[in-house]
């Protein structure tokens, strides 16, 4: 498969309804390769395709990470894209709802509308991916 390099920012779709979400879909690729994500539809209350929740400190947002979204940059926190980088899977896709992806960020009436389906979205998720960050020397110790 030929990625072409991206050619401008990604642009949010409007969401249907006020119950529709959107799932993040992380496409296979090994842990040096670019993360590329894909991002569909869905109405809570309509049979969805299996996903899990993203639960991770945001951190500082200072500094980026690049990933592409239907092969369009989009700037995330370096903690999210260090998640990305650990979570994706080498040989399929993986779905997952993400906050700071799913939802439009810069539009406040929707995180108005969608941050309170969060009490929904997370209960439907078939887990809750927790992501601590990277291991290091303490990690060990800490999981005992």
């Amino acid at each position: 498969m030929v990625i072409e390099p991206p050619t401008h920012r990604y642009r949010y779709k409007k969401l249907e309804t006020e119950r529709t979400i959107r799932l993040v879909t992380i496409l296979p690729g090994s842990i040096s390769d670019d993360i590329h994500l894909e991002i569909q539809h869905r109405h809570l209350d309509h049979e969805a395709p299996a996903y899990e929740a993203l639960s991770y400190v945001w951190g500082v947002s200072d500094s980026c990470g690049e990933v592409f979204i239907s092969n369009v940059a989009v700037d995330v926190t370096p903690n999210l894209f260090d998640a990305l980088r650990c979570l994706r899977y080498g040989d399929k896709s993986r779905i997952m709802w993400i906050d700071a992806i799913a939802i439009k960020q810069e539009d406040l009436a929707e995180k108005s509308t969608q941050l309170p389906l969060m009490r929904f979205i997370y209960p439907r998720a078939a887990a809750t991916v927790v992501y601590v960050g990277d291991a290091d020397e303490d990690t060990a110790w800490a999981f005992n």
